[in-house]
C-alpha cells in the first residue's frame, strides 16, 4: 500500500497495487502499467495511480 496526496485538494488516499508483480507506482502511463482509479473522499476528483512492474 502506498499514500498518494489528491493533486486537487490535497487529501491523502492510500492505493493498493493491483497484484503482487506491480508494486511501483508511476504518475505516467505506458505500455508495461497497471492503473488504479481511487476517487477523493473530500473533493470526488477522480485520481489514477498506475502501476509498474518491479521485475
Amino acid at each position: 500500500m502506498a499514500v498518494f496526496a489528491c493533486p486537487k485538494c490535497g487529501e491523502s488516499y492510500n492505493a493498493t497495487p493491483p497484484d503482487s508483480d506491480h508494486k511501483k507506482s508511476t504518475k505516467y502511463p505506458d505500455r508495461e502499467t497497471i492503473p488504479t482509479s481511487i476517487e477523493c473522499k473530500m473533493c470526488g476528483n477522480l485520481n489514477t495511480v498506475y502501476w509498474k512492474s518491479i521485475q
